[in-house]
């Protein structure tokens, strides 16, 4: 218990020097019972403004980035989301991955285990930067088959013709 203690304390200290860096205007948030300290901020991708939650995890020592775009899938539309989802999180290269929960809430995430790691600034900020270019790349497609009639098929069409066919990798 007492090293969960030193480590949410650690995670709170490196959490407010990233605050103080990057500029975010809200403390860091600590809960004792949860074992975890919090950032908030709100950010700006292709001017639309995101919920940004940076997360120091004591009890399993793991840094977490979740992105939460200004919308939320349509009903009916969850199946073409998914699968647009698990186009972009296996071809797409990106560290963090795309999910849906079952209330339509979109969320990028992206987990660092800190296990015999002294963390940086700079995880922190890769780890926006790959949420931020994972959005600002695609948030177009996924807010059209998230909120129009747009499909799956039809998306992946347009990135099949950006780009050359990606071949799935054979075992």
């Amino acid at each position: 218990m007492a090293s969960t203690v030193k480590t949410l304390m650690h995670h709170a200290d490196f959490l407010e020097q990233f605050r103080a860096d990057i500029g975010w205007e809200y403390p860091a948030d600590c809960n004792d019972e949860e074992n975890r300290c919090t950032l908030f901020s709100r950010i700006e991708i292709n001017r639309q403004s995101f919920r940004a939650y940076v997360d120091g995890h004591a009890a399993r020592n793991v840094l977490s980035l979740f992105l939460y775009p200004p919308y939320r899938v349509l009903e009916g539309k969850f199946v073409d989301t998914i699968m647009l989802f698990n186009f972009l999180n296996e071809y797409c290269q990106y560290n963090g991955r795309l999910c849906v929960d079952d209330d339509g809430q979109i969320r990028y995430k992206h987990f660092i285990d800190l296990d015999g790691i002294e963390p940086a600034n700079a995880m922190i900020y890769s780890m926006l930067d790959c949420g931020i270019a994972m959005f600002s790349e695609n948030g177009e497609s996924i807010a059209a088959v998230a909120l129009t009639r747009k499909t799956y098929e039809a998306i992946r069409e347009e990135y099949d013709r950006k780009r050359s066919p990606i071949t799935p990798p054979t075992t």
